[in-house]
Protein backbone atom coordinates (compact mmCIF):
# COMPACT_ATOMS: atom_id res chain seq x y z
CA UNK A 1 0.00 0.00 0.00
CA UNK A 2 2.84 2.38 0.79
CA UNK A 3 4.56 1.56 -2.49
CA UNK A 4 1.48 2.61 -4.46
CA UNK A 5 2.04 6.20 -3.30
CA UNK A 6 5.25 6.28 -5.30
CA UNK A 7 3.45 4.84 -8.32
CA UNK A 8 0.80 7.56 -8.06
CA UNK A 9 3.45 10.26 -7.69
CA UNK A 10 5.27 9.07 -10.82
CA UNK A 11 2.08 8.64 -12.84
CA UNK A 12 0.68 12.06 -11.91
CA UNK A 13 3.96 13.80 -12.73
CA UNK A 14 4.01 12.20 -16.18
CA UNK A 15 0.34 13.00 -16.82
CA UNK A 16 0.64 16.64 -15.75
CA UNK A 17 3.61 16.94 -18.10
CA UNK A 18 1.32 16.19 -21.05
CA UNK A 19 -0.53 19.52 -20.74
CA UNK A 20 -0.15 21.31 -24.05
CA UNK A 21 1.24 24.60 -22.72
CA UNK A 22 4.71 23.81 -21.40
CA UNK A 23 4.77 26.65 -18.85
CA UNK A 24 1.46 25.46 -17.41
CA UNK A 25 2.68 21.84 -17.37
CA UNK A 26 5.81 22.86 -15.45
CA UNK A 27 3.73 24.78 -12.91
CA UNK A 28 1.31 21.86 -12.50
CA UNK A 29 4.13 19.40 -11.94
CA UNK A 30 5.78 21.65 -9.38
CA UNK A 31 2.48 22.37 -7.65
CA UNK A 32 1.65 18.67 -7.46
CA UNK A 33 5.02 17.91 -5.87
CA UNK A 34 4.32 20.54 -3.22
CA UNK A 35 0.75 19.34 -2.70
CA UNK A 36 1.98 15.75 -2.38
CA UNK A 37 4.25 16.72 0.51
CA UNK A 38 1.49 18.71 2.19
CA UNK A 39 -0.92 15.80 1.71
CA UNK A 40 1.45 13.59 3.69
CA UNK A 41 0.46 15.41 6.89
CA UNK A 42 -3.16 14.37 6.42
CA UNK A 43 -2.19 10.89 5.27
CA UNK A 44 0.12 10.24 8.22
CA UNK A 45 -2.60 11.39 10.62
CA UNK A 46 -5.09 9.02 8.98
CA UNK A 47 -2.66 6.10 9.09
CA UNK A 48 -1.89 6.89 12.74
CA UNK A 49 -5.54 6.43 13.66
CA UNK A 50 -5.79 3.40 11.36
CA UNK A 51 -2.86 1.66 13.07
CA UNK A 52 -4.51 2.31 16.43
CA UNK A 53 -7.72 0.76 15.11
CA UNK A 54 -5.81 -2.34 14.03
CA UNK A 55 -4.27 -2.83 17.48
CA UNK A 56 -7.38 -2.24 19.59
CA UNK A 57 -9.88 -3.89 17.25
CA UNK A 58 -7.83 -7.04 16.66
CA UNK A 59 -7.32 -7.44 20.42
CA UNK A 60 -11.04 -7.19 21.18
CA UNK A 61 -11.96 -9.33 18.20
CA UNK A 62 -9.65 -12.00 19.60
CA UNK A 63 -11.55 -11.75 22.89
CA UNK A 64 -14.83 -12.16 20.92
CA UNK A 65 -16.14 -9.02 22.64
CA UNK A 66 -18.81 -7.86 20.21
CA UNK A 67 -19.74 -4.71 22.12
CA UNK A 68 -16.20 -3.38 22.20
CA UNK A 69 -15.53 -4.43 18.59
CA UNK A 70 -18.56 -2.44 17.46
CA UNK A 71 -17.53 0.58 19.54
CA UNK A 72 -13.97 0.45 18.20
CA UNK A 73 -15.21 0.54 14.62
CA UNK A 74 -17.61 3.41 15.29
CA UNK A 75 -15.19 5.60 17.22
CA UNK A 76 -12.21 4.70 15.05
CA UNK A 77 -13.94 5.78 11.85
CA UNK A 78 -15.44 8.84 13.55
CA UNK A 79 -12.09 9.95 14.98
CA UNK A 80 -10.45 9.56 11.57
CA UNK A 81 -13.08 11.74 9.91
CA UNK A 82 -12.85 14.40 12.65
CA UNK A 83 -9.06 14.61 12.36
CA UNK A 84 -9.29 14.84 8.58
CA UNK A 85 -11.97 17.54 8.81
CA UNK A 86 -9.76 19.61 11.12
CA UNK A 87 -6.82 19.26 8.72
CA UNK A 88 -9.06 20.22 5.79
CA UNK A 89 -10.19 23.41 7.54
CA UNK A 90 -6.57 24.21 8.41
CA UNK A 91 -5.36 23.78 4.83
CA UNK A 92 -8.31 25.73 3.43
CA UNK A 93 -7.42 28.65 5.69
CA UNK A 94 -3.68 28.44 5.00
CA UNK A 95 -3.84 27.72 1.26
CA UNK A 96 -2.50 31.13 0.20
CA UNK A 97 0.27 31.36 2.83
CA UNK A 98 1.40 27.85 1.92
CA UNK A 99 1.43 28.76 -1.77
CA UNK A 100 3.55 31.81 -1.07
CA UNK A 101 5.85 29.82 1.19
CA UNK A 102 6.73 27.55 -1.74
CA UNK A 103 6.57 30.34 -4.29
CA UNK A 104 8.96 30.57 -7.23
CA UNK A 105 10.60 33.92 -7.80
CA UNK A 106 10.35 33.62 -11.59
CA UNK A 107 6.55 33.14 -11.61
CA UNK A 108 5.18 34.44 -8.30
CA UNK A 109 1.59 35.28 -9.29
CA UNK A 110 0.60 32.37 -11.52
CA UNK A 111 2.49 29.86 -9.42
CA UNK A 112 0.87 30.99 -6.18
CA UNK A 113 -2.58 30.84 -7.77
CA UNK A 114 -2.14 27.29 -9.03
CA UNK A 115 -0.65 26.06 -5.76
CA UNK A 116 -3.36 27.64 -3.60
CA UNK A 117 -6.03 26.24 -5.92
CA UNK A 118 -4.45 22.79 -5.68
CA UNK A 119 -4.45 22.83 -1.88
CA UNK A 120 -8.00 24.16 -1.59
CA UNK A 121 -9.63 21.80 -4.06
CA UNK A 122 -7.67 18.64 -3.32
CA UNK A 123 -8.08 19.07 0.45
CA UNK A 124 -11.82 18.53 0.06
CA UNK A 125 -11.07 14.84 -0.44
CA UNK A 126 -9.27 14.41 2.89
CA UNK A 127 -12.43 13.43 4.77
CA UNK A 128 -13.23 10.69 2.27
CA UNK A 129 -9.59 9.59 2.31
CA UNK A 130 -9.63 9.31 6.10
CA UNK A 131 -12.76 7.16 5.96
CA UNK A 132 -11.18 4.78 3.44
CA UNK A 133 -7.95 4.52 5.44
CA UNK A 134 -9.92 3.85 8.65
CA UNK A 135 -11.84 1.10 6.86
CA UNK A 136 -8.52 -0.37 5.74
CA UNK A 137 -7.52 -0.57 9.40
CA UNK A 138 -10.77 -2.32 10.30
CA UNK A 139 -10.36 -4.83 7.48
CA UNK A 140 -6.76 -5.56 8.43
CA UNK A 141 -7.81 -6.14 12.03
CA UNK A 142 -10.31 -8.72 10.74
CA UNK A 143 -7.49 -10.47 8.82
CA UNK A 144 -8.61 -9.34 5.38
CA UNK A 145 -5.58 -8.76 3.16
CA UNK A 146 -7.00 -8.27 -0.34
CA UNK A 147 -9.66 -5.68 0.52
CA UNK A 148 -7.27 -3.08 2.02
CA UNK A 149 -4.91 -3.52 -0.92
CA UNK A 150 -7.78 -3.07 -3.36
CA UNK A 151 -8.80 0.19 -1.66
CA UNK A 152 -5.27 1.55 -2.02
CA UNK A 153 -5.08 0.39 -5.62
CA UNK A 154 -8.34 2.14 -6.45
CA UNK A 155 -7.46 5.50 -4.90
CA UNK A 156 -3.81 5.60 -5.91
CA UNK A 157 -3.70 3.99 -9.37
CA UNK A 158 -6.79 2.57 -11.02
CA UNK A 159 -9.01 5.64 -10.62
CA UNK A 160 -6.74 8.62 -10.04
CA UNK A 161 -4.52 8.34 -13.11
CA UNK A 162 -7.27 8.00 -15.79
CA UNK A 163 -9.37 10.76 -14.20
CA UNK A 164 -6.38 13.09 -13.98
CA UNK A 165 -5.51 12.43 -17.62
CA UNK A 166 -9.04 13.27 -18.76
CA UNK A 167 -8.89 16.58 -16.89
CA UNK A 168 -5.56 17.47 -18.50
CA UNK A 169 -7.29 17.33 -21.88
CA UNK A 170 -9.44 20.29 -20.85
CA UNK A 171 -8.54 23.87 -21.75
CA UNK A 172 -8.86 24.71 -18.04
CA UNK A 173 -6.66 21.86 -16.84
CA UNK A 174 -4.79 24.04 -14.31
CA UNK A 175 -7.96 24.31 -12.21
CA UNK A 176 -9.91 21.18 -13.09
CA UNK A 177 -7.16 18.57 -12.65
CA UNK A 178 -7.14 19.06 -8.86
CA UNK A 179 -10.74 17.83 -8.67
CA UNK A 180 -9.29 14.41 -9.46
CA UNK A 181 -8.49 13.80 -5.80
CA UNK A 182 -11.89 14.62 -4.21
CA UNK A 183 -13.71 12.66 -6.93
CA UNK A 184 -11.48 9.60 -6.59
CA UNK A 185 -11.55 9.70 -2.78
CA UNK A 186 -15.36 9.95 -2.81
CA UNK A 187 -15.75 6.97 -5.13
CA UNK A 188 -13.23 4.95 -3.11
CA UNK A 189 -15.05 5.82 0.11
CA UNK A 190 -18.27 4.39 -1.35
CA UNK A 191 -16.48 1.15 -2.28
CA UNK A 192 -14.89 1.08 1.19
CA UNK A 193 -18.32 1.46 2.80
CA UNK A 194 -19.58 -1.65 0.98
CA UNK A 195 -16.49 -3.58 2.08
CA UNK A 196 -17.01 -2.44 5.67
CA UNK A 197 -20.65 -3.52 5.54
CA UNK A 198 -19.62 -6.93 4.23
CA UNK A 199 -16.96 -7.37 6.92
CA UNK A 200 -19.34 -6.21 9.65
CA UNK A 201 -21.91 -8.83 8.72
CA UNK A 202 -19.29 -11.57 8.53
CA UNK A 203 -17.23 -10.71 11.61
CA UNK A 204 -19.21 -8.55 14.02
CA UNK A 205 -22.81 -9.72 13.72
CA UNK A 206 -21.99 -13.31 14.80
CA UNK A 207 -20.38 -11.92 17.99
CA UNK A 208 -23.61 -10.18 19.00
CA UNK A 209 -25.84 -13.23 18.84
Amino acid sequence: MQGLLSVMMLGMTKILGTVRIKETADLLQGSFGIYYKIMQFALFAAFGVSNTIISILSFNYGLRNGRRVKACIQYGVLDSVIVAAAITVLFECLAVPLARLFGMASQPTSGDAIRSTAVRIASVGYIFMAFSVAVQGVLQAFRYALFPLLISFLRLCLLVLPVAYLFTLSANAADLVWWTFPIVEFVTAIVSAFMLKYAYKKKVCPLQR
